[in-house]
């Protein structure tokens, strides 16, 4: 969820991750970015450690979508930095 002035959260129905945390900023025109992060566990439920993901976004004209690419950032429990990766997203606004 963006939220009016710059904060984001994240909330994932999944036991092997945390709500995240983050910031949006506006660049320019409809391009905007976003980073968050949150806390990743094991299936045995102990610490693996945090990702935090990077998304440059485009805002559709009528701003009821974007188009995003992401970067993500996964770090072990001694904040390693052990694995990175990139995605493409698209989102639609809720009412």
């Amino acid at each position: 969820m963006f939220i009016n002035g710059g904060g984001l959260t994240d909330i994932n129905p999944d036991f092997l991750r945390t709500a995240s945390l983050g910031a949006w900023l506006h660049l320019r025109g409809r391009n905007y970015t976003a980073v968050n992060r949150f806390f990743v566990f094991k299936a045995d439920g102990s610490f693996a450690g945090t990702q935090e993901t990077t998304r440059d976004i485009e805002l559709s004209s009528s701003a009821d979508e974007y188009t995003a690419t992401a970067t993500f950032e996964f770090f072990d429990a001694a904040d390693q930095l052990i694995r990175t990766g990139c995605a493409t997203s698209t989102a639609t606004r809720l009412e």
